[in-house]
Formats: structure tokens, sequence, C-alpha cells
């Protein structure tokens, strides 16, 4: 059994629907360690008489506001260096799509009110296909379960669009996911690292045009135990988005 944690981020302009797939063994040893990171860090906080963490959030930790106030840049990347430690020791894999909030609405004017609802929804079709052509297509015998950050309006969107990819007969691999599941940060750690992968690929896209590449995501391409794959929808594919939405909704008032 695989497992495939999913979580967003975004700036209200771009959005971000990323999951990191791995064994349920290997996340068992992930976590032991990702949460030892933190403990360890919150050690060294409560002996300072510091503020301590309750989890790692990406946003959070890289602009050093509200758990991470006070935090200095080199504190900073030594703790981000320290959760890549976790990555290092197991093997996981990372598929990110990203897409204009504001070339969604551009092109598609009547999901102005909640364009995150198509997001949502495509994104995790999207996330699904990559899973079965990347993964469970070199695995043969191997089921997916999707566990995803509870999003607050956007479950039902979610489990709506998962239910859609299995009673879609074209796509091969729709018996090979067992289920999908929200979950929130307090009760399932390995969302943390997806938060932290959601994040870095936001960012990549969103300076995508202005500068190279970030170094934390850099640093964590080149772990030998990663592998990922970050996607851009251009606007032609939220124009084949449409299409896709305009033909289901065709078959729907059909007698």
């Amino acid at each position: 059994m695989l497992a495939a944690y999913v979580d967003e981020s975004g700036n209200g302009e771009l959005f971000t629907l990323s999951c990191v797939v791995a064994e349920y063994s290997a996340w068992l040893w992930f976590e032991m360690d990702w949460k030892k990171c933190i403990d360890e860090k919150n050690a060294e906080l409560e002996k300072a008489g510091r503020q301590t963490l309750s989890r790692y959030h990406a946003a959070d930790c890289s602009s050093r506001v509200d758990e991470f106030e006070g935090w200095t840049i080199e504190e900073q990347i030594s703790f981000f260096n320290r959760l890549l430690s976790v990555f290092r020791a197991h093997i996981t894999n990372c598929i990110a799509y990203t897409v204009s909030l504001k070339e969604l609405v551009e092109e598609m004017p009547r999901v102005a009110d909640d364009p995150k609802k198509v997001a949502y929804a495509f994104l995790l079709k999207y996330l699904m296909i990559e899973i079965g052509k990347n993964i469970l297509a070199r695995e043969k015998d191997q089921l997916v379960t999707i566990i995803h950050d509870r999003a607050k309006g956007y479950n039902q969107i979610l489990l709506e669009s998962f239910d859609a990819m299995l009673n879609d007969q074209t796509f091969h691999y729709r018996n090979r996911f067992s289920s999908i599941a929200p979950m929130s940060w307090e009760h399932c750690i390995p969302l943390q690292p997806a938060d932290m992968l959601a994040y870095e690929n936001f960012k990549e896209v969103e300076r995508q045009s202005k500068r190279n590449r970030r170094k934390s995501l850099q640093v964590i391409l080149d772990i030998p135990s990663f592998g990922g794959k970050c996607v851009s929808i251009p606007r032609e594919g939220i124009r084949d988005i449409k299409t896709m939405l305009e033909g289901a909704k065709m078959q729907q008032v059909k007698p």
C-alpha cells in the first residue's frame, strides 16, 4: 500500500496542489524521524526560554513569523536542513501542479466567486493520473490511499473529484486507488512535509520568470532518494479544463 499526502499552497493568484508519495511502511519511520527533529528543536527553544513549535509550517518558517518569529536566517536554514535529512533517509516521490487563478477566471468568468474549487477538482485529477503513470505503472500490485489536509469548504469537491476518477472508464489506474480522506496537521505529521513541498513548488512557479531556482528546492531535488515533478499549467491547459467542464455540463443535460 502506498500513501499520498496532499497539501496546497498559494498566494491568491497562484494555486499549487502537491502530494508526497511513499510506502506505508516508509511513512512510519519517516514520521518518527520528522517528529524527532521537531522535538529536538523544541528542546533547544524551551531551554532558551523561547516560543516552541506546534509543527513545521513552511510559509511561516520561510517568512519567520508566528511561531518562527525572532528566528535568524541562519537558524531557519539550519532547521530546514535538519528536516531535509529525513527525506535523505527515506524514499519519497513528489508531484505538484500549479495553476494561475487569475488566468482561470479570465478563461472561465463564471468561476470568479471561487476559482479554487475548480483548481482543487482538476489538480487532484492530474495528481492521480501522474501517480498512475509514474508510480503505479512500475508497481503492479500496489494500491494508493490519499490523505489531504482538511480544506475548509473544499473537502467535498475533493471527494467528488476522486470518485469521478474512479468512475472514469478511460482512467487505466482507477482500480488502484482505494480511498481519500481529510485529516488535520495536528493528527497527521506527514502533512507537514507535504506542506513543505507544496510551498517550495508554489514559490518555484512564482519566481520562475524572475530569478533562478530557489536554493531550498534545488537542495531537495538533489537528494538521491527523492523523486519530483513540478508542472505549471499554461493558459492552453486552462482552456482544456474549460472544454472538459463544458463537455461534462452537456452530458448532464442530455435526456
